[in-house]
């Protein structure tokens, strides 16, 4: 499925890099962190053709992401993630495990200010929400750093979603006689 994403064309210049080798660079920079200049003579490759492949995979897995990642809608959906978290928790109800991480970025040209982030950096961030097994239910990005954390999940779509009472209609469990 993502190999078909990364698919290129010899061209009468060059031969293309194989799907394989692509996937292969995009996660390795991602990972590792390692600069375009260094990761190209790994992989055999020049520092654009390691860009190339890096933007290449990070657009096929956005592509498919709605494939993967998606949060319990119905009943069931809703009970068979809730399984999930047996044995990992007393409380019932649980659905999801919610976090979030700052990611730094380049200092902005406009709006620096906004993305400064109580950890004496330029970053924005990004929230999770996992099931039992650790699968991505949600995943929201691109908030400014500078927004305090307990703020990002009310801001976000499933937040949203969640005030306006159009996720986890039910089941509910009673907890102790009163909710």
């Amino acid at each position: 499925m993502l190999l078909t994403r990364l698919m290129r064309r010899n061209t009468v210049f060059r031969d293309c890099v194989p799907p394989d080798k692509v996937l292969a660079i995009g996660p390795y920079r991602l990972a590792h962190e390692r600069s375009y200049v260094t990761i190209g003579p790994a992989f055999n490759i020049g520092k654009s053709t390691v860009f190339e492949a890096v933007e290449d995979v990070v657009d096929a897995l956005f592509g498919i992401r709605g494939e993967f990642i998606n949060f319990p809608i119905t009943e069931e959906e809703v009970l068979a993630t809730n399984k999930t978290f047996e044995g990992l928790t007393l409380l019932p109800n649980v659905v999801g495990a919610i976090d979030g991480t700052h990611i730094i970025i380049k200092t902005p040209t406009n709006s620096a200010a906004d993305y400064f982030s109580r950890l004496q950096r330029h970053d924005v961030i990004v929230q999770a929400v996992a099931d039992g097994n650790k699968r991505f239910l949600d995943v929201a990005a691109g908030f400014s750093g500078a927004m305090h954390d307990s703020l990002v999940p009310w801001r976000s779509k499933i937040g949203n979603q969640l005030e306006d009472g159009e996720l986890l209609e039910g089941p509910v469990e009673t907890i102790a006689g009163d909710v």
